[in-house]
């Protein structure tokens, strides 16, 4: 374990880990961070996997964020890579 102290939303994870049936640990994360990050929550990202060395988020194509062509607007990727990368 980490001598440092872990910060509000890992703390809640670590709680959420421990209470949860992992299973259902998805599920959990993507509404705890959605929760906090409220942009992430509009554009409806989806946290499928959190580990120390590994984070896989989810961005659905949907009309509210796409751009003119029809694919992904550039700012609703970088949300998502910046929603991965802390």
């Amino acid at each position: 374990m980490s001598r440092y102290k872990l910060n509000k939303m890992a703390s809640i994870v670590q709680k959420m880990e421990n209470y949860l049936p992992k299973t259902f640990h998805p599920l959990g994360y993507s509404s705890l961070f959605n929760n906090m990050v409220k942009l992430a929550g509009t554009a409806g990202i989806k946290v499928n996997k959190m580990s120390r060395q590994e984070v896989e988020v989810y961005l659905k194509n949907r009309k509210s964020i796409q751009n003119h062509i029809g694919g992904l607007h550039a700012c609703s990727m970088a949300l998502a890579a910046e929603s991965a990368t802390g």
